[in-house]
């Protein structure tokens, strides 16, 4: 009886609390061995590259994922502010003066825009989201554009959570470390859209 009762103990407690508060997946992330790419350069002045990419945007040019992301000049409400940016580690872009910023563009999807990347849960790729900073610098007649990631994100699954609704299975949305892959995709899309 007392072995069945510390058997019980260490097996059924644990269970009850995984079911209850929700076990936790490795999230693990297998690089796909790409070297960030150089700097994009685009032949139009860094004051006409916004609007550039906004049509080619509104015109569906650009490829998934990146085919339905907003764009948000650096002058609007939307775009992340100093404080946000420094919080995701973008400490430096986001010392730059407002004057070196005032060309970039923040894209976002307002609605869930995952696809797949370098995370994977038991050796299943899981899907990931993120925003991108572009950032526009004036550079021999034309425009320097380099890339950034802004809060990505992956799904790892559902757990069992008392959420918003009440208890039941949530999903398990985590911030990851960016990738390098995603921020390539975006520059060669700019470079093939606005050569």
């Amino acid at each position: 009886m007392a072995v069945g009762f510390s058997i019980r103990k260490f097996v059924i407690v644990p269970v009850l609390i995984c079911a209850f508060t929700g076990c936790s997946v490795n999230v693990r992330r297998q690089a796909s061995g790409s070297v960030a790419e150089p700097p994009v350069f685009v032949a139009m002045p860094p004051a006409e590259f916004p609007m550039a990419l906004a049509q080619a945007i509104a015109n569906h040019a650009l490829n998934m994922p990146f085919r339905n992301m907003l764009p948000v000049r650096a002058s609007e409400q939307m775009f992340p502010s100093a404080f946000q940016l420094e919080n995701v580690g973008l400490t430096a872009y986001a010392r730059l003066p407002d004057a070196e910023r005032k060309n970039d563009l923040y894209l976002f999807s307002p609605l869930d825009n995952y696809w797949p990347s370098d995370y994977y849960v038991n050796d299943v790729r899981i899907p990931f989201t993120c925003g991108f900073i572009v950032q526009v610098l004036p550079f021999n007649g034309g425009s320097q554009i380099q890339v950034y990631e802004y809060q990505p994100m992956v799904v790892a699954g559902k757990r069992w959570l008392f959420g918003h609704s009440g208890p039941g299975r949530y999903l398990d949305i985590r911030q990851v470390d960016p990738t390098v892959e995603d921020r390539n995709a975006l520059l060669r899309e700019i470079r093939r859209v606005l050569r």
